[in-house]
């Protein structure tokens, strides 16, 4: 028993001595094998993060987690998807705050255009040409051109709108009636007649037309892109209005009746009504409005790009029509009989004035 005891301790001297022996080089490889797969493992992490650098605190986990210990891969693997998860929350983060609805415009894309009078829409904030302005309504400004983003042109203002009609002329007075006729007496015989009733007065003058509104300012161009892009050309200016039309002439006044002899003989008879006054000659029609100025051209991008152009300048408007000439003035009326003891004739009535001329236009 003594003997099989101590071949046993003997056996177990030997295997511990080889252990011994084989330890020191199977620890070696070991230990080089890891140290050469957290090299790895550190210098894949640092260039995925390398391609996301506002990505800093996934970057520091997936750093920390390679460098510990234990549980190597699994803590590799757990760095990877958080970093993955942070990037997509803020992928989505980003493109809910470059939501039209909230910023007001898109990433990318070109601005709407303007309606009637209204501005254009803005372009893209990275890239996008700015909307056109529109043009005004009539006695109305434009819209402007608006901006683009980073890259694009601006776009360009509305024409401006026509100017409006000048309002009409009021028309002239009436002429005075004219005065009655003389009248025979007593002393001048039974063959008498009364005096000719005298003209009527001449109408006024028509007020003249107002003159045509002014047309509308072209909108200016918008501004090119922030570093490269042209600027929109400024919007015409609007056509200036029409003039208004000359007021009429006044009608000519009733001319004045004749009066018949009062103590004439049986051949007396009442005079001829005078005759009616003409009517005036129409006024002249107003000047058209004066023409609208163009628009500003949108300044031109920083880096490159022109400005645009200036908007024309819009024509001005035409010459108000003139006014219709006044109505000729109606004729007088006869004289009356006598008031002998033979009743005269009554007399002719006078005849109408002629009508005024128009006024020429503007």
């Amino acid at each position: 028993m003594t003997a099989a005891a101590a071949d046993v301790a003997g056996i177990g001297s030997a295997i511990s001595a080889a252990n011994a022996l084989v330890a020191g080089p199977t620890t070696a490889l070991a230990a080089d094998r890891r140290r050469r797969g957290v090299d790895g493992y550190r210098g894949a992490v640092r260039r995925e993060c390398a391609g996301i650098p506002t990505d800093q605190r996934a970057g520091g986990r997936v750093s920390r987690a390679v460098c510990r210990g234990p549980n190597l891969g699994w803590r590799v693997v757990r760095g990877r998807r958080d970093r993955q998860r942070h990037v997509g929350t803020r992928s989505a983060q980003c493109r809910q705050c470059a939501h039209p609805g909230i910023v007001g415009r898109p990433l990318i894309g070109d601005g709407a255009n303007g309606g009637p009078g209204q501005p254009g829409g803005p372009g893209g904030l990275l890239y996008g040409n700015g909307g056109h302005g529109g043009a005004g309504a009539a006695g109305q400004d434009r819209g402007a051109g608006n901006s683009a983003g980073l890259i694009g042109n601006g776009g360009a203002g509305g024409a401006g709108g026509n100017g409006g009609i000048g309002g009409a002329g009021a028309p002239g007075g009436l002429g005075g009636d004219g005065g009655k006729g003389g009248f025979a007496d007593e002393f001048t015989g039974g063959f008498a007649q009364g005096g000719r009733g005298g003209f009527g007065g001449n109408g006024n003058t028509g007020a003249s037309g107002g003159m045509g509104g002014a047309g509308g300012a072209g909108g200016a161009g918008g501004a090119g892109g922030l570093l490269i892009g042209d600027g929109g050309a400024g919007g015409a200016g609007g056509i200036g209005g029409a003039g208004g039309v000359g007021g009429g002439g006044g009608a000519g006044g009733t001319g004045g009746g004749g009066v018949a002899s009062a103590f004439g003989g049986g051949n007396a008879f009442g005079c001829r009504g005078g005759d009616g006054g003409d009517g005036c000659d129409g006024c002249t029609g107003r000047a058209g409005g004066a023409r609208g100025a163009g628009g500003a051209g949108g300044a031109g991008g920083w880096l490159s790009g022109h400005s645009g152009a200036h908007g024309a300048m819009g024509s001005g408007g035409e010459g108000g029509a003139g006014g219709g000439g006044g109505a000729r003035g109606e004729a007088g009326a006869g004289g009356g009989t006598s008031t002998g003891t033979n009743p005269g004739k009554a007399g002719a009535p006078g005849t109408q004035g002629d009508s005024g001329d128009p006024g020429p236009p503007g």
